[in-house]
C-alpha cells in the first residue's frame, strides 16, 4: 500500500490501460458463471490431494504447523482478494498518501486474516449451517454481483469504443501563462480542460 501510494498515478495509469479491464471484466464473468454453475471451479485433484495429505500431516498445536497451515489458507482464499485488492491500489495510487496506503492495506488483511483466525481458534462450530436452498441463493446474489462489477470494471472501455461522441476534444500545447489566457479567452465561457 505504501509502495502504491508512493507510485503516484503511475500505478493508476497501468491499470488503467484496455487490456488490463478487458482482463478484469472478464475474470469477473468468467467467475459469475461459475457461481451460476455453469461449470464447476475447483483445484485439480493432484494439488488438492498434496494440500490435504501436508494439511493431515501437520502435528497440530504447534508454530511451525499453524505458520504452514495459515500459508496454505493464503493459496485458497488468495485469489478472492485479488479484484479489491487491484482497485484500493489504484486509489492509493492517486493519493500519494503513504500513511494511508499502509493502513488501508493492513486493515484489508486484518479483514481477511481475522476470520481465518476464528476458525482456527474455535474451528467449524462457528460456522452457520445454512440449507442446500440457501446456499444456492448465495451463489446466485454473488454471481449477480460479479456480472455487475465486470460492468462496472469495463465502463470505461465501452465509454471509450462504443458511445459515440458528436464532438471530440480538442486539445493543444500551451507552454506559458500567457498562451493559457489566451486560450481561455478563446473557449469564451465554455468548459476547458487542462491537463498538466
Amino acid at each position: 500500500g505504501i509502495a502504491a501510494a508512493a507510485t503516484g498515478t503511475l500505478l493508476v495509469v497501468v491499470l488503467q490501460q484496455p487490456w488490463v479491464i478487458a482482463t478484469f471484466a472478464l475474470f469477473f464473468v468468467f467467475m459469475a458463471l461459475a457461481m451460476f454453475g455453469v461449470f464447476h471451479l475447483a483445484l485439480p485433484h493432484g494439488p488438492h490431494n498434496f494440500i490435504n495429505q501436508l494439511a493431515n500431516r501437520l502435528p497440530g498445536g504447534k508454530w511451525a504447523s499453524v505458520f504452514v497451515m495459515g500459508l496454505l489458507s493464503a493459496l485458497l482464499v488468495g485469489p478472492c482478494i485479488a479484484p479489491p485488492l487491484a482497485a484500493a491500489l489504484a486509489y492509493l495510487g492517486t493519493t500519494g498518501d503513504l500513511a494511508l496506503g499502509g493502513s488501508a492495506l493492513y486493515v484489508m488483511a486484518l479483514g481477511l486474516g481475522v476470520p481465518l483466525l476464528l476458525i482456527g481458534a474455535f474451528g467449524a462450530t462457528i460456522l452457520p449451517r445454512l440449507s442446500g436452498r440457501v446456499m444456492r441463493g448465495i451463489k446466485i446474489f454473488f454471481g449477480v454481483a460479479l456480472l455487475a462489477m465486470a460492468a462496472w470494471v469495463s465502463q470505461p472501455l465501452w465509454q471509450k469504443y462504443l458511445v459515440s461522441t458528436p464532438h471530440a476534444l480538442q486539445f493543444q500545447n500551451v507552454s506559458s501563462s500567457a498562451q493559457l489566457d489566451q486560450a481561455l479567452l478563446a473557449a469564451r465561457g465554455k468548459p476547458v480542460l487542462v491537463d498538466f
